[in-house]
């Protein structure tokens, strides 16, 4: 099977990499240590983590408007 070069497969996967850090960071704080982070701070932390895919999305856009 090929990958189709039509379909953002890094932007796709960034994404499936979000979930995963979302659930498995959330977990740690939960059940780890639940006073080393804050809610605020974790949701702080998740906002950022996906302003940078967000930007990778951008990138893929950019770098597929010029081909």
């Amino acid at each position: 099977m090929k990958l189709s070069d039509a379909l953002p497969w890094a932007t796709i996967f960034a994404c499936g990499l979000t979930a995963v850090y979302a659930v498995v960071g959330g977990a740690l704080v939960i059940w780890g240590d639940p006073g080393a982070l804050s809610f605020d701070q974790y949701g702080d932390t998740l906002v950022k983590f996906a302003g940078a895919i967000g930007l990778l999305g951008i990138g893929r856009g950019i770098a597929a408007a010029k081909k």
